[in-house]
């Protein structure tokens, strides 16, 4: 049966990469010059009961992990052709919720996933040990055309983030032969800064500490998360701030083996952002939140900001990344949470093509 199962599933996986594969349209800054000028979007898939999606990474194979802070403290995997069910990679019990993930630069197919518990009761209360990096190894995990997992990924606590209120996005950073773990914490409106080596517990401090990842009122009275999308190209981090609404960069060097950052630099004003991705030239992709709803295209050369879908026809997108395929290299994967009202027939992952907007040679 299992062989059968198999052999149907690579039949469809074939006829889909023939059929879908290759009939993504192109597009350039200039054809997206006005406000009816929108790309078209496709559900890979929602979730059937309500899943919060939070953030993804797209695995070698272009299966997609996306994390969840609702129900639960999950990560699943996501089949963007829609062949497969939505399948449970991992749990992580005793925290609520998994925030960001990013692939390791050392290893492909392991990946670091943030976890933890954030609760508002006008302050923000966070246990000790509430939020903690684990590394993530999908090198062995197997599952069958069913959804049923054959082998499971491998999971290996990193790092206990045991000053930090509230992990959001991950990205690695590596100058020379230095490489870190940079974490975005949305509520201390710090970057903290573990170093990725083969050191057990190794030493959590802070990489940036500036007034560009605070919010304008601080967290616990009201004024909303800070830093929020992290990631990097070269020698530069780029970040968000959802409540300020800005979008800025950041160069580090390194310095005895270890990562410092430079002057932050304002690089736009965008309403309540999110996560983004970059492209290689850096030029980003960013989620917009509350009251927009959309994903917006930040061009470099001009400095400027593009709406790509009009607003609230993503509910609640959180997080977007590349595929990985030659058939997807320049389509975007989103996630969405399904926006303040939670609605479940919005909670999963859509596909953006982009084209020739994307800078990716």
């Amino acid at each position: 049966m299992a062989t059968t199962s198999l052999l149907f599933y690579l039949f469809q996986l074939y006829f889909s990469l023939q059929v879908y594969g290759l009939a993504h349209p192109s597009f350039s800054a200039s054809s997206l010059s006005t406000a009816t000028d929108h790309l078209i979007i496709h559900n890979i898939t929602r979730f059937e009961q309500k899943h919060q999606c939070e953030n993804l990474a797209v695995r070698t194979n272009d299966q997609i992990l996306v994390t969840t802070t609702a129900p639960s403290a999950d990560v699943y995997q996501i089949d963007p052709l829609e062949i497969l069910a939505p399948i449970l990679v991992a749990s992580f019990p005793g925290t609520a919720a998994t925030f960001g993930i990013v692939e390791s630069p050392h290893q492909s197919d392991v990946f670091y996933v943030a976890t933890g518990n954030t609760t508002f009761n006008g302050t923000s209360v966070t246990p000790p040990t509430a939020f903690a990096i684990w590394e993530l190894n999908m090198k062995s995990f197997l599952a069958f055309p069913n959804s049923t997992v054959a082998r499971p990924a491998k999971k290996r606590l990193l790092a206990f983030m045991p000053n930090s209120a509230s992990i959001n996005g991950l990205t690695t950073l590596q100058i020379a032969n230095t490489t870190q773990l940079l974490a975005a914490d949305s509520i201390n409106a710090v970057i903290w800064s573990i170093p990725l080596t083969n050191e057990p517990n190794p030493a959590v401090t802070v990489f940036l500490n500036s007034s560009t990842l605070a919010p304008s009122i601080p967290a616990e009275k009201g004024g909303g998360l800070g830093v929020n999308g992290i990631k990097s190209l070269n020698s530069t981090v780029f970040y968000t701030n959802s409540a300020k609404s800005t979008f800025h960069s950041v160069t580090a060097y390194a310095s005895n083996q270890i990562l410092r950052p430079g002057t932050p630099t304002l690089l736009a004003n965008i309403s309540t952002p999110d996560d983004f991705v970059l492209d290689n030239t850096g030029n980003a992709f960013i989620c917009q939140q509350v009251g927009h709803d959309t994903v917006s295209f930040y061009d470099k050369s001009s400095s400027s900001v593009t709406q790509l879908v009009p607003n609230g026809s993503l509910v609640g997108p959180t997080a977007v990344r590349w595929g990985r395929s030659d058939s997807d290299r320049t389509s975007l994967y989103v996630t969405t949470n399904g926006g303040l009202g939670m609605s479940p027939t919005e909670q999963g992952v859509s596909r953006l093509d982009v084209g020739d907007l994307a800078q990716l040679d």
